[in-house]
């Protein structure tokens, strides 16, 4: 009995070491020899340039991207709001970012030689203009790694059939996109359509991987929210708006019976002191007494006229500062600030009326919109926008398409081509990782309209 007392508690020693993880990290270290990771790209689109990334995979102690010492300044300007944003972005590069490869790319009558280029990183050639439906070949040399070829055959570039496309297409209903299969090595494409300077950001785009041997395709109509303005309603460009705001500006309504802009400065917001802000000199009247400069004596970034208006005077006084004025307070005083011209009558131009009524609709349920009995309308110019639509075909070697494939041509689609892509895969490089790969595209811009 006791030696199957002391069996079975020696069976239960070795299930509990074995089920027991440890809750450190455990140190990895693994012999590596970095490989070389290639990005060649063919580009037979203009607009875009070949090129070829050369990098080395990293070990498992190394950083993937390293800061290049660049800082790049980006911007924003809101026209609504008159304001330009600006921000700072932090430019990184690949680690493993190899320079001093020797980097060919030849067909059977020519040779190329890629140089690096320190902007934008990548081995370039201003001279190399390639040709379709041509066997071209890569030879990758770095000191250290073994050498890395690749081969493709470049697409031809794709031709719509503009003919048969009308120069102006609907928004709200399909329309058929055709095209010539000019194709001798090229399986598949991808077709997008992009709206240009289109702020609804609402309709009318789309995007899809095709076959040229289907020869068409069929867009069909994007739905946007009743709430947000789409395209190919009444002039939108200002949004559902109320009537006032739409003929007059601001603290002016319109004047049916006249058909004039009359000055509206009635119950305007209440101009307060904020005293709790203050409290710790005592409240406004006190700390106006009691500090050396007054209403101007400064709080970090603000003088103390802003926390108390009313005891610095109110409207009266705080008007006679020009940027107060500008700074919000002539919501509060818009009499003093002289916001609104008694004399000046008539509604801005080119931004006409049209009212809709919306009081039967109730509430959408497909939407979720509860219309209140009311007539909202578009102000505008009281025609219907006409936005213009960006037609993109682009023909890929196959190549190219296996190795953007897999990852739903994310980076594909952006048409930059500045990202590593899938890792991992070798598509038509040997000797190290990556893709050779080529494409062609052609555009075309349409008028889009509601039908």
């Amino acid at each position: 009995m006791i030696s199957k007392l002391k069996y079975l508690i020696f069976v239960l020693i070795i299930l509990f070491n074995g089920c027991f993880r440890s809750t450190e990290w455990e140190e990895i270290t693994v012999d590596y020899d970095p490989e070389l990771n290639i990005m060649g790209i063919i580009s037979l689109d203009y607009n875009i340039e070949s090129f070829v990334g050369v990098y080395r995979t990293t070990q498992l102690d190394e950083t993937s991207m390293i800061f290049t010492g660049i800082v790049d300044t980006n911007w924003w300007y809101d026209e609504e709001y008159d304001t330009l944003y600006t921000w700072l972005d932090s430019l990184y590069e690949p680690a493993g970012i190899i320079d001093s490869a020797i980097v060919t790319i030849s067909s059977e009558d020519e040779t190329f030689n890629f140089t690096f280029d320190s902007y934008s990183r990548k081995y370039t050639n201003n001279n190399f203009i390639p040709k379709p439906e041509t066997n071209y070949s890569l030879i990758v040399e770095a000191n250290g790694f073994d050498l890395a070829t690749g081969n493709l055959i470049t697409p031809s570039a794709p031709n719509f059939n503009t003919s048969s496309l009308a120069d102006t297409l609907p928004s709200n209903s399909t329309y058929e996109i055709s095209w010539e299969n000019n194709q001798s090595s090229a399986t598949y494409g991808l077709l997008s359509g992009t709206i240009i300077s289109n702020y609804s950001l609402c309709g009318g785009e789309f995007k899809s991987l095709i076959e040229f041997d289907w020869e068409s395709f069929l867009v069909f109509p994007e739905w946007c929210d009743q709430e947000v303005t789409s395209i190919g309603d009444i002039d939108n460009d200002y949004g559902i708006m109320t009537q006032n705001e739409c003929i007059c500006d601001f603290y002016r309504v319109w004047d049916e019976n006249n058909e004039i802009c009359i000055c509206d400065d009635n119950n305007p917001p209440i101009l307060q002191d904020d005293n709790e802000a203050v409290a710790i000199l005592g409240g406004c009247e006190t700390a106006i007494e009691n500090l050396q400069d007054g209403c101007f004596h400064q709080l970090e970034n603000s003088f103390l006229i802003e926390y108390c208006p009313v005891s610095c005077g109110g409207c009266e006084t705080l008007s006679n500062i020009p940027y107060l004025c500008d700074e919000g307070l002539d919501q509060y005083c818009p009499e003093t600030c002289q916001v609104c011209d008694s004399d000046i009558t008539d509604p801005i131009d080119n931004r006409n009326w049209q009212a809709i009524d919306m009081s039967d609709l109730g509430y959408d349920f497909e939407f979720g919109i509860d219309f209140y009995e009311s007539n909202l309308g578009f102000c505008g110019d009281g025609i219907f926008d006409l936005e213009l639509l960006q037609i993109r075909l682009i023909a890929m070697d196959e190549n190219y398409y296996q190795y953007f494939a897999s990852e739903d041509f994310r980076d594909f689609s952006n048409f930059l081509l500045s990202s590593d892509g899938t890792n991992g895969q070798s598509i038509g490089i040997n000797g190290g990782f990556g893709v050779f790969g080529s494409f062609a595209s052609q555009t075309i811009h349409r008028l889009l309209i509601s039908d």
